[in-house]
């Protein structure tokens, strides 16, 4: 049984996404679809004492309306790392694990990229790094797959060999399962991780993993253990 797991390379992404990494035997990096405007590849969520507050990458946007991800600029003429570091610092400082995540997150910041996916990318490579996860990622861009939705993704798990495809619960919106049923393909949904303590009043869901990390550190590791 081989698992294939697909997902665009977001900003700090949530939680489940390091579940279905850790699920997957084969990642995919989905950075040849369309880039789509205030989506979780430029934003990411955020507590702030008991409600959710966004970070944005600014990007440019004019006149690239149907540009691909991995071809997202990010408009490095706003001032926006010193913004979101300072955000982290007021909002997470009372935070356990504050000492040990902060300076994690002004290593990410320290370069300057001129592309979101390469940003990105770093934020999740020094997650991962953080929580002991080595897995290698495929770009989708490499496998040739010149297609849309449900129809892609359903060739690249057939291009890379695979029986299973691991999908968060959002995907069954779009993923045509009766094609992959008829493929030998079958889609696993993967459970969402459990609450954690959060600082602030109540628990939200859906958070960036950074709150998690701030919170609890490396206890973070089982919250996605498979």
């Amino acid at each position: 049984m081989k698992r294939i797991a697909c997902h665009q390379p977001n900003f700090f992404p949530h939680l489940g996404f390091f579940r279905k990494l850790l699920m997957a035997d084969v990642f995919v990096i989905l950075d040849d679809v369309q880039f789509s405007r205030r989506s979780y590849t430029q934003r990411t969520l955020i507590k702030i004492q008991h409600t959710g507050k966004w970070l944005t990458v600014p990007v440019i946007k004019k006149g690239k309306y149907y540009q691909k991800i991995a071809d997202v600029r990010i408009d490095n003429t706003r001032h926006w790392k010193k913004d979101h570091l300072m955000t982290f610092y007021y909002h997470y400082r009372a935070a356990d694990y504050f000492d040990e995540i902060y300076p994690l997150l002004k290593d990410v910041y320290s370069e300057d990229f001129e592309f979101l996916m390469d940003f990105n990318m770093k934020g999740i490579r020094m997650i991962m790094s953080y929580l002991g996860i080595d897995k290698e990622f495929i770009l989708s861009s490499e496998l040739g797959i010149d297609k849309k939705g449900s129809e892609k993704i359903l060739g690249i798990v057939k291009s890379l060999g695979g029986s299973v495809y691991v999908s968060g619960r959002g995907g069954s919106a779009y993923l045509v399962e009766e094609d992959f049923e008829r493929e030998g393909i079958r889609i696993e949904f993967y459970p969402y991780p459990e609450p954690y303590p959060q600082l602030g009043f109540g628990f939200i869901k859906g958070l960036s993993i950074v709150d998690a990390l701030f919170n609890i550190g490396m206890d973070t590791r089982r919250l996605i253990e498979p």
